[in-house]
């Protein structure tokens, strides 16, 4: 990527006698993915169009694959928005160039030199709903979620058409994903549907994938018949799509699992169903449910162990530490619970922590062999240093 493309793309607008109020808007479902890349497609007098690559990671979905069901868009093109140059004021000019010249350090990775120029561009025209697009997406990759919404809600407030209003719907519905605000999610993906539904002849292609990502929401409820309308609805507007062929068939396994019952077992089952393909989110979802509805300590130690074992799998090792604390708080003899907590500490490299948890495991369960190797094998590292 060059760095004067922000030149390059004012210039050649000014020449034409066109320039755009309009910057790099990311349409990354809701800010949550990582961009990889940034590459100048045409220069043409009437139109100026960015392609913007995009790792597939969500922050909440720490090590999926690129191919994962839950990744619906890993692309995304530069919105440009053409207008006569005299209509634009000096400072309207001014944002634009701004705006392109903070993707560039937002592709680069360099999220705060990113915000101080989309904040600036924002305090000369704050009537520009790029600048505050941009803005929220630098907030979602420094993980601040609240100030993303904050920008998007303003990106939504400075709409000037249907096409930047259903761009910030869809931003806004991500950051609810992202904190698990899966209703307020729906919500928003649906006021696309709405717009959409008014430009009956404009229909956006993009609806299939509204469609599924309304029915991933629905099945964070374990709303299957609702999940399963939307997939049908993805499939039929996209039969050839995979993902969404795959979403539908999660949806209906999950279904066979609880079978309309509100037992807290099924729950516990359909957690490990999830775990096991690889659904995180979904499967600490269930496993949630399930101790909501269950109030035996068996099924909440069961729970709290497959919980734990997935924020592991995860590499959120913290969090799953206090999850195996919760199992020793319910049956504090359990030996399985102490060596996951001390694999958790070798992973972050504390390995005194870590042989402390593993004897503790040993001295319930002398024969256990996991704890046993990972001892070992710590003592090995511990020696290396």
């Amino acid at each position: 990527m060059q760095d004067n493309i922000p030149q390059m793309l004012y210039q050649s607008m000014r020449t034409a006698g066109y320039t755009a109020l309009a910057s790099v808007s990311l349409l990354i479902g809701g800010g949550c993915a990582s961009p990889s890349g940034l590459e100048l497609i045409t220069s043409d007098p009437d139109r100026v169009t960015l392609e913007l690559s995009f790792s597939s990671s969500r922050p909440d979905k720490q090590g999926e694959s690129a191919d994962s069901p839950f990744v619906y868009i890993d692309k995304s093109k530069v919105v440009v928005h053409e207008v006569p140059k005299k209509t634009l004021t000096k400072e309207q000019g001014e944002s634009i160039v701004l705006n392109l010249e903070a993707s560039t350090y937002f592709v680069k990775g360099d999220y705060d030199k990113a915000e101080q120029i989309y904040r600036e561009a924002i305090a000369i025209a704050v009537e520009n709903p790029y600048s505050h697009d941009g803005l929220g997406s630098v907030m979602v990759m420094k993980g601040n979620l609240e100030a993303a919404l904050e920008s998007y809600q303003n990106m939504l407030k400075y709409a000037h058409n249907d096409t930047v209003r259903e761009i910030a719907h869809d931003e806004i519905g991500g950051v609810y994903e992202c904190q698990g605000e899966y209703r307020k999610a729906i919500e928003e993906f649906e006021k696309i549907l709405e717009i959409d539904a008014v430009w009956k002849k404009f229909n956006s292609p993009e609806d299939f994938r509204v469609h599924n990502q309304i029915g991933l929401n629905h099945l964070r409820l374990h709303e299957f018949e609702e999940a399963l309308s939307h997939f049908d609805e993805a499939i039929a507007l996209k039969p050839e799509w995979k993902i969404a062929q795959n979403n539908r068939s999660i949806a209906v396994a999950a279904s066979s699992i609880i079978a309309g019952t509100s037992d807290p077992l099924n729950y516990t089952e359909l957690g490990n169903f999830y775990g096991q393909n690889g659904i995180y989110d979904l499967a600490l979802g269930a496993l949630e449910k399930g101790l909501e509805l269950s109030p035996k300590k068996s099924v909440k130690e069961t729970n709290r162990i497959i919980a734990g074992s997935i924020l592991q799998r995860q590499r959120r090792f913290d969090e799953s530490t206090l999850e195996f604390l919760k199992v020793i708080e319910l049956n504090p003899n359990s030996p399985k619970a102490y060596n996951a907590i001390g694999v958790n500490h070798v992973a972050l490299r504390e390995y005194e922590e870590a042989i402390t948890f593993f004897d503790k495991a040993l001295s319930f369960d002398p024969n256990l062999d996991t704890a046993i190797r990972n001892k070992e094998d710590t003592l090995k590292k511990m020696r290396k240093r």
